[in-house]
């Protein structure tokens, strides 16, 4: 795609960002083709809404390509949550270790090994919130949905662990409520088997460029699949190990 491509489907989005309102496909002409297409829209994306980001959405895929996107900084919420339905009509949650950076990682010519990355994290428990710019998400496609930002829509924050590498994640239970029935029950159920390997590789990539600095956060995929609450709901995520994280819904 070229800048001009990149710039009108990214406008289109934040339209519908803006408005509250889900949107027809994205015209053929302006539909990503490759990652790269949508990493670049998302990249329009925040250059034109000129919101801070506060964090970063990754997932590895079965042959460990990464793909990313931005968590803006006002969407970023402290445990337990209150959240406007009206401001995220999906209503779609995940539950998820996420991690949030302590020291700075620098641009550098070479990679940063898991080590190192584990010595500058934290790790806690996260509910993600989700949420489209599309009318009808479950239609569009992988690169669509990446182009909106993979439906990132907040995050609610749970207490942080330091010493989180003792842990053993394949072992690590999960427990997902939704207005006190349990939605899911998981055990070691991390796409990936461990949540650091898209932690280091979303490193990598952006420290080739412009590095992490301490306080960003990344969120890694769910354990307990994508969920979805009504308008008055009140979900609570519970990982062996951490204290619950929650978020209650209004009409």
């Amino acid at each position: 795609m070229d800048q001009n491509s990149i710039n009108a489907a990214a406008q289109l989005l934040v339209e519908a960002r803006r408005l509250h309102q889900g949107r027809p496909p994205l015209p053929e002409e302006l539909q990503p083709k490759t990652i790269d297409d949508g990493h670049a829209i998302q990249d329009a994306t925040v250059a034109l809404l000129k919101q801070t980001v506060g964090g970063w959405k990754v997932g590895l895929d079965k042959d460990g390509i990464m793909s990313r996107a931005p968590i803006f900084k006002d969407v970023i919420l402290a445990n337990p949550a209150n959240v406007a339905a009206s401001s995220m009509p999906l209503l779609g949650i995940e539950s998820e270790i996420a991690f949030r950076f302590l020291t700075d990682l620098p641009a550098r010519g070479t990679d940063y090994s898991r080590a190192e990355v584990a010595d500058a994290i934290e790790a806690f428990p996260a509910i993600e919130l989700l949420n489209s710019r599309y009318a009808e998400p479950a239609k569009r496609s992988t690169l669509e949905k990446l182009a909106d930002c993979i439906t990132q829509g907040g995050i609610v924050c749970g207490r942080p662990r330091a010493d989180w590498r003792a842990i053993d994640f394949s072992k690590v239970e999960v427990t997902l409520t939704v207005d006190g029935k349990e939605i899911a029950r998981r055990t070691g159920s991390h796409p990936t088997g461990d949540p650091v390997p898209p932690v280091v590789a979303l490193v990598n990539a952006l420290c080739k460029t412009d590095g992490i600095k301490a306080g960003i956060l990344v969120t890694a995929g769910t354990w307990t699949g994508v969920n979805y609450a009504s308008p008055t709901s009140l979900a609570v995520a519970a990982f062996d190990g951490f204290e619950p994280v929650s978020v209650q819904f209004t009409a």
